[in-house]
C-alpha cells in the first residue's frame, strides 16, 4: 500500500489526501446568449439520459451545475455570483467521479464583471491613475467602500440596492453605472500595468470575462488531468461576419453599438485558440452556417445538434466508465475513502479547536490507564462533543510511549456512507483493524451481523500490546435504530488491556446514556460543558483571524456581551457566521443586533436567508429538507423544487425559463450560506444532506412546519416525488400575468416535463442481469405518505402492494417493513397484515421468497369472510397479487389456509434451525424485553419480545471445546448460567455466566472438576454469588468454585435432588435424596446452618422471594407444610402452619408454585388447580380442568402460573393452554397451543407475554395475554403430528394418520377438508389408500383380523381380513382396489404364504405357497393378475441379496425369478405393471461385487436397460416412468439408463425420500434444515424454491395435479399448488378463495364430491 494510504488507515490526521465521492457533478461553463439552444437541448434530452445511466449502472447521482440561467435579481444584488461559480467549480472538482467541467466556446468572450473586492493598496493605485488623467472618481468612490475589518483592508463593491432604488435599477441605471465603472477600472489597470505598478495577472482580472475565469479555474489551473475530467466543445459560425446586420447577431459575438468589440475578440482568441487548445487535447469542434433571424436554429441545425448531443453523452459516460474502473473507485478501496472522510472531518474540526485542556487531560488519563471500560463523553447538543472527539483523535499518538504506535479508528457516526447503521460501522471498523494488524484478513470480514460481532470481539482480543488500538465513535445517537443499535449490545463492555474505546452521545436521546450508566462504572463518564465567556471570545477571534477578518472595538463589545449570555460552541459558531459579514462601516442597528440564545440565533439566521434569497424560496427549500426523514440528496431537492410551482412562479416572476425546472444556482446559493450546519451522510445508500445539530431540526420544524396543513402539503409533495408520478410526464402549471403577456398567451394554463428522476423499485443495468434496489423510495415513500395523512395511498402503494413488500423485504429487513405499518396499526386490515407478517418474520428474514405464501397461507380465510371479501378490500387485492406475482419467487401457492392465522393470542413463533427439539432452555429477561434460548451449536439467542427479531446471537463456546446444553435463570434473575452435562465425554466442565438484561457474557469459566456422566439436563443446577459459583449435581455432590478463576473451593458430598440458591441472602437449600430433610447452607462459610425436617416425603418446595418461609408439598398427599427459614423469626425449620387443601377439593398434589406477588399458592392435582390465599391462609378457589380435553389416561403433571398481577391463571395441560380469570373463576379460553405436549411455561415480569415450548418440535411460541379473547382460524390439521400419508392415483384423495395410532382421516385434496374418519376403536400402523381412492386399508397393531378395509367416502368398515397381526408380514392392495394381498408366516411351522382377498367382503380368492424364508416386499403386477415378491432365495441364508419372484395368482405358480437383488430395491411403476426396477449385485471378479440398476420386464424376464450408477437408498419414480430420484437428490433417466445430476449433495434423512411430479419435471424433498422442503426443476437443474412450513416435516408428496401435500409435526396438512405463471395464479386464487369459503361454510352449496375423479394430465409421484 502507498504510504499515504497506510497513514490514513492507521488513523493519522497529518498530510491527508483529498477525498472523492460517488457523485457525478459537472460544472457547465459557457457564455449565455449564444449557447441557449445547446444548453436547453442538453437539459431536455441528454441530462436525463446521463442521470439514468449513472443511477442504473453505478448507483451514482448525477448533477449539473449550470449557473447561466435562473439568476434572480437578489443573486445579482450583492455581486456574489462570480464567486459562487468559482466555489462550485471547486466543489465539482472535489466531489465528482470522472468528469467535472465542460466548456462551450463560441465566438463571444462574454460578460466581464466588476471586481467585488479590491485590495485597498491596489485600489489607491488605480484611483491615483484616474486622478492623474483627470478622470472623474466619484462613481468609484461612491460604489467602493473601505472595509477595515478585512486584514489587510479592502475596498468593497456595494450592493446595488444600497445605492439605487428598485425603480432606478429596473430602468437600467445600474447597467449604465457598471459600464462606466468597468471602463474606469480597465483604463486605470492598463496604465498601472504599463507603468509597472501592477503585474499582468492583476491587470487581466479587470478585462477577463466570467467564462474565462471559470476556464482558468476549471481547466488551466486544475490539479486533475483535463483528459479525464474536462470536455471542450467549440462552435464556429463560419459566416457570422457576413450577418452582423442581423438584429440578433449581438447574441453570438461581442459588439458595442453594432460594432464588433475587437478587444473582447482578441481576449477570446487567446483563450480559445491558445490556452485551451494547449491544455485540452481532444476538442469537439463544430462549424456551422448562420440561420437568419435565429443564428442557431433547432430545425436548420438539427444535424449539428444531434452530433453535439451524442458527443456530449458519449464523452461524459466514457469518462464515468473510466473513473469507475480506476483503483480509487474500486470496491477494494472504499475502506480508504470511508476512513479518509472521517479523518478530513476531524482535521477540519481540529483546525478551529481551542481550549478544553481539562477535558483533554481527563481523556488522556483514561487512555493511559488500565481501565477495561469504554469512556463515555456526553453533553447537550451544540456543546462541542464532536470537536472534542476530533481533538482527542489528533492527540492520541502523543499520549503513548515512543515504542507503542497506536492505531486510531475514528468514526463520526451518521456522517458518511458507511457510518449510519451499526452493521456497516462494524464491518468498516473490522476491515480497518484487519488492514492494520492482519492485512490478508480484510476479505474475510463477515457481513452477517452475529458473525460480524463475534469477529469484531476476536479482533480486539488479538490486538498486540506493542500496537494498541483506540476506537473513537462520536454521536451514538446518530446511528440508525436498525439492528437494535441503540441498545448497545454490540459495544464491548470489558475491553482487553491494549484496547481503548471512547464514545460520545447526547444525554436524552434513545436512552443511550441511561443504558451506558447501567452497565458501565461511574468514573468512565465525562461531561462536556459549554465553552465559557473567555474561551468563547478567544475561539471566535481565532476563527476571524484565520479568515483575515477583525472587528471594530464597538463591534467587539457587542460580541463580548453575547458570549456572556451564551457560550455553547454552536452558538459561538452562529455568532461567528453573523459577525464575519460585518464590515467596519456597518452601522445599521438591525444588522448589528445579536441574539443571546441558540434558538433565537438560528431564527435570525433563517431570517437572513429569507431576506437574501427570498422568503418563499427559503421556506419551501428548508421545509423539504427538514421534513425529510434523514436528509435529501441535492438531486432530490432540486427535483422537489422543480415540481413546486409556487417556488417556480416566485423564481420566474418576470421571465419564462428555457425549461421549467429550478436553476442549480438557486439551491447552491442557499446551501453555501448554511453549509456549516449541514452534514453529508449516507441514507438508503445515497449521499444526502441534513441538519447536523438537533437544534436546527427543532428550530426549522418550529418555523416552517408548525402549520399542520402546510407540513402535510410538504410531505405529500415529497411522497409524490418518490412515487415517480412526474418522471417523463408533463406536469400542469399556470403562467403568471407577466409571463402570459410576454408570451402572448390567451390561456394561463400549460404543462411541462420537469426532468425529474425516475423512481422504479429497482434499477437494472443494460443487460438486466444486475439489480439495484431503490432504497430511497422504499424507505421514504411510506414515511411521507403517513406524515401527509394519505392513509389510503399508503395502503394501496405500499402496505398492500405485494411487489412493494417483497422488494423492501429483500433489500432491507422484515423489521423495516413492519415499521411502515405503525402509523396505521389501528386500521383493522393493516393490523391483520401486520400481525401476519410479525408471525412470519423469523422465516421472512432468511427466506423472503416465501412472502406470498406466508401472507396468503395465513390470511386466506379472512378474505373469505364477508368483511374482506370485496374487491375494494386492500387485503383482497394483496392476496390476489400474492397469487399473481408470488409464483415468480416461490412457484407454490396455497390451496387454502395452511398456517396459523393472525388475530389470535399467538404473537410470534420463534424458529431457528439449531434450537433443539423439545427444548426447555428458555429464559426471560427481568425487564421483560428479551427471551433467551440455547442452540445445538452453543449459541445464545437473544430475541426481542416486542419486535420478534433476534437482537443478539453469540457463540458461548466453540463446539470443539464442549457441548453446552443446560441453561438456568438464577432466582434473583440477574444472571443466566449455562453449563454442560457432557463433562465426562469432553473432559471439560465449561460454565458461562450471562447478564440477563443485556445478554453480555459476564464470565466464561472452565471449572476445576469433571463430573461423572450426568445423563439428563435436569441433573444439573447452579447458583451464583458475587464471588462464588455453585454447581449442584443431582445425587452426587455440590461443588463451590471461585467465580473469577473457576478453581474448586469446596466439594460438599450432598446427594440432593432439589436445590435453591439465594445469592442476596447468602444461603442455599438442598433436599437430601430419599429423605424427608432439607439442609440449609451459608454461602459465605459453606457450612450448614440448619435443616428442615418434613412430616412426609417431600414433593416440591417453594419459598418466598426473601426466603423467610418455605412451603413444602408432600408426595401422595394433599397437605402442605409451612416452615420458617429466617432465624430472626424463630428456629429454622419450625413448622408455622399445615395447609390441607383436601378439605376443599379431591385429588393428591402433583405440583406446587407460588405466585410472583406472593398472594397465592398454586396447588395442582390431576383434576385442576387450587389457589390458596397466603395473606389469609385460606382456600380461595378451585379451577377444574375441563372434561373435554382430559385424555383417557392419567396426566402425570402440568404447569400453572399466575400473571404478575394475579388477575389471570394460565395452565399448560397436554397440548392445551388454559386461561381463567382469577376473581370470577371464569374459564376464558382453551387453546390448542400445539399438537404435542407443552413442556414449559413462563410469563414475563410485566405480564405482557407468556412463552411455551413443546415436546416434539423446536419452536418457541410467544402469547400475548391481552389478546386471548381474539378469535382466529385454524388450518387443516390432524389431532397430533401428521406422521403418515398415502394418496389415490389421481391425487384427489389422501389418507393420513397422526401420532395417535387410532387417529386416521380421509382428506379431499380438492375440497381441502377431512371427509371421513374410520372408527377410533382401532390402533393401526401406516394406512394405505387404494389407487382409485375408494378404499383405505388399515393394518392393526394387535388383532386376529389385522387387516381392515374401509370405505374412504363414508368411513364405514367394508371388509375384515382374518389374518393374525402376529403372523402378518406384508399387505398390498391392487391397482383397481378390489383385492388385498397379505403375506404371513406361521409361528409354528415358519411356512410363508401369500393370500389374495376380496376388498369388498374379505373373502379369500387365492392362496400362494412360498417356501420358508424372508419376504421383503409384495405388489400386484401384470394388471393385478400376479404378485411380485422380493424374497429370500432358495437354499440361501442371505437376507440382503434376494430374488424378485413373480407368482400367478390364479395358478399359484412362480412364473419368473430374477436373483441377486439388493434388499429394499424393488421398485414398481404406477402406470405400467409389466416392468420393475431393481438393484442387482453381481460378481465382476473373484471377491468383488458390483451393483447396477436394472429395468426388468416381468413379461419376458428380459433386461430392458441397465445403469451402472445405483441410487442412494431407494428411487422415487415419476408417474410416466421416465425418471427417478434418490435420497441424494440424483436424477436418473430410466429410459436410457443414466444418472444425470444432483440438485444438492446432502442426503435426506431416512424415510424422507424425495418425490417427482408425474412428468418428472419437478422434484420435492425435505431439507436437512428443520422446517423446510425444497422444490427443484429437473430440465433446468435449478432449485426453484425453498419453502418453510413452520414445523418439522413428517411426510411430503406431490400429486398427479401438482399439489404438494405436506404432513407436519404440529398436525397440519399443508396443500400447496405448483404454479409457474401469472395466469394460472389468478385462476388458483379464485379456486382457493371459493374453497376457503366452502370450508368456512359461506357457500355450503358449492361442495365437490370427493369420489368424482377430476382427471388432469399433470403429475403424481408414486413411491413404494
Amino acid at each position: 500500500m502507498e504510504k499515504s494510504v497506510v497513514n490514513v488507515l492507521r488513523g493519522s490526521l497529518e498530510r491527508l489526501p483529498p477525498l472523492n465521492s460517488r457523485l457525478v457533478r459537472i460544472f457547465i461553463s459557457s457564455t449565455f446568449t449564444d449557447t441557449i439552444l445547446e444548453r436547453n437541448i442538453l437539459m431536455e434530452d441528454v441530462y436525463p439520459k446521463i442521470k439514468d445511466f449513472c443511477k442504473r449502472r453505478y448507483g451514482l447521482d448525477f448533477q449539473i451545475v449550470d449557473m447561466r440561467w435562473g439568476v434572480r435579481r437578489e443573486a445579482m444584488d450583492d455581486h456574489s455570483t462570480s464567486q459562487l461559480c468559482l466555489q462550485e467549480i471547486f466543489n465539482c472538482q472535489k466531489l465528482s467521479t470522472g468528469p467535472n467541467f465542460v466548456i462551450f466556446l463560441g465566438q463571444k468572450h462574454g460578460f466581464r464583471p466588476l471586481q467585488c473586492t479590491i485590495a485597498e493598496e491596489e485600489f489607491q493605485k488605480l484611483r491615483s491613475v484616474l486622478l492623474k488623467h483627470d478622470h472623474d472618481t466619484s462613481l468609484v468612490d461612491q460604489w467602493y467602500q473601505r472595509d477595515d475589518n478585512s486584514v489587510p483592508p479592502v475596498m468593497v463593491l456595494q450592493p446595488i440596492s444600497s445605492l439605487l432604488s428598485e425603480d432606478q435599477n429596473k430602468a437600467g441605471k445600474w447597467k449604465e453605472i457598471s459600464i462606466n465603472l468597468k471602463n474606469s477600472l480597465k483604463f486605470a489597470s492598463q496604465e498601472c500595468f504599463e507603468n509597472g505598478l501592477i503585474d499582468g495577472d492583476t491587470k487581466h482580472k479587470y478585462f477577463m470575462s466570467v467564462t474565462e475565469e471559470e476556464v482558468i479555474h476549471g481547466i488551466l489551473k486544475s490539479d486533475s488531468d483535463p483528459s479525464r475530467s474536462c470536455l471542450c466543445f467549440i462552435r464556429i459560425i463560419e459566416d457570422l461576419d457576413n450577418n452582423l446586420s442581423d438584429n440578433i447577431a449581438w447574441r453570438f459575438i461581442d459588439m458595442n453599438n453594432s460594432v464588433i468589440d475587437t478587444e473582447a475578440q482578441q481576449l477570446l482568441q487567446t483563450l480559445r485558440d491558445e490556452k485551451v487548445a494547449k491544455t485540452v487535447k481532444e476538442k469537439n469542434i463544430h462549424k456551422v452556417r448562420w440561420s437568419s433571424g435565429e443564428g442557431i436554429g433547432k430545425e436548420k441545425h438539427q444535424e449539428y445538434l444531434s452530433a453535439f448531443c451524442e458527443q456530449f453523452y458519449c464523452g461524459v459516460t466514457s469518462m464515468i466508465d473510466k473513473a469507475m474502473k480506476e483503483e480509487n473507485f474500486a470496491m477494494a478501496n472504499d475502506l480508504v475513502v470511508e476512513v479518509l472522510q472521517h479523518a478530513l472531518m476531524a482535521a477540519s474540526r481540529c483546525d478551529v479547536f481551542h481550549g478544553r485542556e481539562d477535558i483533554m487531560t481527563k481523556v488522556q488519563e483514561h487512555v493511559t490507564s488500565s481501565s477495561a471500560s469504554p469512556l463515555v463523553i456526553y453533553g447537550d447538543s451544540g456543546c462541542g462533543k464532536t470537536s472534542v472527539m476530533a481533538k482527542v483523535a489528533s492527540l492520541i499518538p502523543k499520549w503513548f510511549d515512543p515504542g507503542r504506535t497506536p492505531v486510531v479508528v475514528l468514526r463520526f457516526l451518521g456522517t458518511s456512507p458507511r457510518s449510519s447503521t451499526i452493521r456497516k460501522v462494524l464491518f468498516s471498523i473490522c476491515r480497518q483493524i484487519a488492514a492494520n494488524y492482519q492485512q490478508d484478513l480484510s476479505s474475510e470480514v463477515p457481513w452477517e451481523l452475529n458473525e460480524l460481532l463475534t469477529f469484531f470481539n476476536k479482533q480486539l482480543e488479538r490486538i498486540p500490546k506493542s500496537k494498541p488500538l483506540v476506537l473513537i465513535l462520536d454521536s451514538l445517537d446518530q446511528l440508525s435504530a436498525e439492528n437494535f443499535a441503540h441498545k448497545l449490545n454490540w459495544l464491548p463492555k470489558d475491553l482487553p488491556s491494549q484496547v481503548t474505546v471512547i464514545v460520545s452521545t447526547l444525554p436524552q436521546h434513545f436512552g443511550i446514556l441511561k443504558r451506558l450508566q447501567d452497565v458501565l462504572i461511574d468514573k468512565c463518564f465525562l461531561h462536556v460543558p459549554s465553552l465559557g465567556e473567555d474561551l468563547s471570545l478567544q475561539v471566535l477571534q481565532s476563527w476571524l483571524t484565520a479568515k483575515g477578518k477583525s472587528l471594530t472595538q464597538e463591534q467587539l463589545a457587542l460580541v463580548q456581551t453575547a458570549c456572556e449570555k451564551c457560550s455553547l460552541p454552536l452558538y459561538v459558531k452562529l455568532l461567528y457566521e453573523k459577525v464575519i459579514l460585518w464590515r467596519s462601516y456597518t452601522k445599521d442597528p438591525s444588522e448589528l443586533a445579536l441574539h443571546y440564545t441558540l434558538q433565537e440565533s438560528i431564527k435570525s439566521l433563517f431570517e437572513r436567508l429569507e431576506g437574501k434569497h427570498g422568503e418563499l424560496l427559503v421556506r419551501h427549500s428548508l421545509s423539504y429538507l427538514t421534513a425529510s426523514q434523514n436528509g435529501l440528496s441535492e438531486v432530490e431537492l432540486e427535483d422537489l423544487l422543480s415540481l413546486d410551482d409556487d417556488v417556480l412562479n416566485d423564481v420566474y416572476q418576470y421571465h419564462v425559463p428555457p425549461i421549467r425546472r429550478i436553476p442549480p444556482l438557486i439551491w447552491v446559493r442557499i446551501r453555501h450560506d448554511i453549509a456549516a450546519y449541514l452534514v453529508d451522510k449516507e441514507a438508503d445508500e445515497t449521499r444526502v444532506s441534513f441538519w447536523y445539530h438537533r437544534q436546527f431540526i427543532e428550530a426549522a420544524r418550529e418555523r416552517y412546519l408548525h402549520d399542520n396543513s402546510f407540513a402535510q402539503k410538504i410531505h405529500s409533495a415529497i411522497a409524490e416525488y418518490f412515487t415517480g408520478l412526474w418522471h417523463g410526464v408533463a406536469k400542469p402549471f399556470f403562467y403568471n400575468k407577466a409571463q402570459q403577456e410576454k408570451l402572448g398567451l390567451l390561456e394561463s394554463g400549460s404543462s411541462a416535463d420537469r426532468k425529474v428522476a425516475a423512481q422504479p423499485l429497482t434499477f437494472s443495468n443494460d443487460g438486466g442481469n444486475e439489480k439495484r434496489y431503490n432504497k430511497r423510495k422504499l424507505n421514504q415513500l411510506p414515511y411521507h405518505l403517513a406524515m401527509a395523512g394519505r392513509d389510503e395511498d399508503l395502503k394501496h402503494m405500499c402496505l398492500f402492494s405485494y411487489q412493494w413488500l417483497h422488494t423492501k423485504l429483500v433489500s432491507t429487513s422484515i423489521q423495516q417493513v413492519l415499521d411502515d405499518f405503525k402509523p396505521l396499526e389501528k386500521d383493522s386490515e393493516v393490523a391483520l397484515l401486520q400481525k401476519a407478517l410479525s408471525m412470519s418474520q423469523v422465516t421472512l428474514n432468511t427466506l423472503p421468497s416465501s412472502l406470498a405464501l406466508e401472507i396468503s397461507g395465513r390470511l386466506l380465510p379472512y378474505i373469505a369472510t364477508d368483511k374482506f371479501n370485496t374487491k375494494s378490500s386492500c387485503l383482497y387485492a394483496l392476496l390476489r397479487e400474492c397469487f399473481d406475482q408470488g409464483p415468480g419467487q416461490l412457484h407454490l401457492v396455497p390451496r387454502q389456509q395452511c398456517f396459523t392465522s393472525p388475530g389470535g393470542p399467538m404473537k410470534y413463533q420463534f424458529e431457528h434451525p439449531q434450537i433443539p427439539v423439545g427444548t426447555t432452555n428458555v429464559a426471560l429477561s427481568p425487564d421483560s424485553q428479551h427471551l433467551f434460548t440455547l442452540t445445538n451449536t452453543n449459541d445464545l439467542l437473544m430475541w426481542d419480545l416486542d419486535t420478534g427479531e433476534i437482537e443478539k446471537q453469540q457463540q458461548l463456546l466453540p463446539l470443539s471445546e464442549g457441548k453446552l446444553n443446560v441453561m438456568k435463570l438464577m432466582l434473583d434473575q440477574k444472571n443466566l448460567v449455562v453449563g454442560s452435562v457432557f463433562q465426562k465425554e469432553t473432559n471439560t466442565n465449561p460454565l458461562v455466566i450471562i447478564d440477563s438484561v443485556t445478554g453480555d457474557v459476564v464470565e466464561s469459566l472452565k471449572l476445576g472438576t469433571i463430573s461423572l456422566p450426568l445423563g439428563f439436563t435436569d441433573s444439573l443446577n447452579f447458583g451464583v454469588t458475587e464471588d462464588k459459583v455453585l454447581q449442584i449435581i443431582t445425587a452426587q455432590y455440590v461443588c463451590c468454585f471461585a467465580r473469577n478463576t473457576g478453581l474448586l473451593l469446596k466439594q460438599i458430598p450432598l446427594k440432593c435432588n432439589e436445590s435453591f440458591v439465594f445469592s442476596d441472602r447468602q444461603c442455599a437449600i438442598f433436599h437430601i435424596q430419599q429423605s424427608n430433610v432439607y439442609e440449609m447452607y451459608n454461602l459465605d462459610t459453606l457450612e450448614k446452618r440448619g435443616e428442615v425436617v418434613c412430616k412426609n416425603t417431600p414433593l416440591r418446595l417453594c419459598t418466598s422471594k426473601l426466603a423467610h418461609q418455605a412451603f413444602i408439598a408432600f408426595k401422595n398427599s394433599s397437605s402442605v407444610q409451612v416452615v420458617n427459614l429466617d432465624p430472626k423469626d424463630g428456629d429454622i425449620g419450625k413448622t408455622v402452619l399445615m395447609i390441607d387443601h383436601g378439605k376443599h377439593t379431591t385429588g393428591l398434589l402433583n405440583d406446587m408454585v407460588i405466585s410472583q406477588d406472593e398472594q397465592y399458592l398454586l396447588l395442582m392435582t390431576k383434576d385442576g388447580i387450587t389457589l390458596w390465599n397466603l395473606a389469609f391462609m385460606k382456600f380461595f378457589r378451585f379451577f377444574p380442568i375441563p372434561d373435554d380435553i382430559r385424555p383417557n389416561r392419567n396426566v402425570l403433571g402440568f404447569t400453572s402460573l399466575l400473571s404478575p398481577d394475579s388477575e389471570i391463571l394460565l395452565s399448560t395441560y397436554e397440548e392445551h393452554l388454559l386461561l381463567w380469570r382469577v376473581k370470577s373463576g371464569q374459564l376464558l379460553r382453551v387453546i390448542l397451543a400445539d399438537k404435542s405436549q407443552l413442556i414449559s411455561l413462563t410469563i414475563t415480569n410485566d405480564g405482557k407475554y407468556a412463552v411455551t415450548t413443546s415436546k416434539n418440535n423446536n419452536s418457541i411460541k410467544v402469547w400475548k395475554l391481552s389478546s386471548f379473547d381474539e378469535q382466529t382460524f385454524e388450518p387443516l390439521a390432524m389431532s397430533s403430528s401428521c406422521r403418515y400419508l398415502d394418496l389415490s392415483r389421481d391425487g384427489e384423495l389422501m389418507v393420513a394418520r397422526s401420532n395417535q395410532p387410532y387417529d386416521v382421516a380421509v382428506v379431499s385434496v380438492q375440497q381441502g377438508q377431512i371427509i371421513s374418519r374410520p372408527s377410533k376403536d382401532f390402533d393401526v400402523l401406516s394406512p394405505s389408500m387404494s389407487p382409485d381412492g375408494k378404499s383405505i386399508v388399515l393394518r392393526e397393531y394387535t388383532s386376529e383380523e389385522a387387516v381392515k378395509v374401509w370405505d374412504a367416502g363414508t368411513g364405514s368398515l367394508t371388509a375384515r381380513i382374518p389374518v393374525s397381526s402376529i403372523q402378518l408380514k406384508l399387505v398390498s392392495i391392487s391397482a383397481d382396489g378390489t383385492k388385498v394381498a397379505t403375506v404371513s408366516e406361521s409361528e409354528i411351522t415358519a411356512e410363508v404364504n401369500a393370500k389374495v382377498w376380496s376388498a369388498r367382503d374379505g373373502k379369500i380368492l387365492h392362496t400362494l405357497q412360498l417356501q420358508r424364508g424372508f419376504v421383503n416386499q409384495v405388489h400386484f403386477v401384470l394388471d393385478d393378475s400376479s404378485l411380485v415378491f422380493s424374497k429370500q432365495m432358495a437354499d440361501s441364508q442371505d437376507v440382503q441379496l434376494l430374488e424378485v419372484a413373480v407368482y400367478d395368482c390364479q395358478s399359484g405358480n412362480k412364473v419368473l425369478s430374477f436373483p441377486n437383488v439388493k434388499r429394499e430395491t424393488l421398485h414398481i411403476f404406477h402406470d405400467d405393471s409389466t416392468k420393475v426396477l431393481v438393484v442387482r449385485s453381481t460378481a465382476s471378479s473373484p471377491g468383488i461385487q458390483t451393483e447396477e440398476l436394472v429395468l426388468l420386464s416381468l413379461v419376458t424376464g428380459e433386461i430392458i436397460v441397465t445403469c451402472p450408477d445405483t441410487p442412494v437408498r431407494r428411487l422415487s419414480i415419476c408417474g410416466n416412468g421416465t425418471r427417478g430420484i434418490d435420497a441424494g437428490k440424483y436424477i436418473f433417466d430410466l429410459v436410457e439408463g443414466r444418472r444425470l445430476f444432483t440438485f444438492e449433495e446432502e442426503v435426506t434423512k431416512r424415510f424422507h425420500n424425495p418425490q417427482l411430479s408425474w412428468e418428472g419435471t419437478h422434484a420435492v424433498w425435505i431439507s436437512l434444515e428443520p422446517g423446510i422442503f425444497k422444490l427443484g426443476h429437473v430440465p433446468s437443474r435449478q432449485i426453484l424454491a425453498i419453502c418453510p412450513v413452520h414445523s418439522i416435516l413428517m411426510a411430503l408428496f406431490i400429486t398427479r395435479n401438482n399439489t404438494v401435500a405436506v404432513g407436519c409435526e404440529d398436525g397440519r396438512l399443508m396443500l400447496l399448488q405448483l404454479c409457474e405463471s401469472s395466469e394460472d395464479g389468478i385462476e388458483l386464487f379464485e379456486q382457493a378463495l371459493e374453497r376457503q369459503r366452502v370450508i368456512l361454510g359461506k357457500n355450503p352449496n358449492k361442495t365437490v364430491n370427493p369420489l368424482v375423479s377430476q382427471k388432469t394430465q399433470s403429475g403424481f409421484c408414486y413411491l413404494v
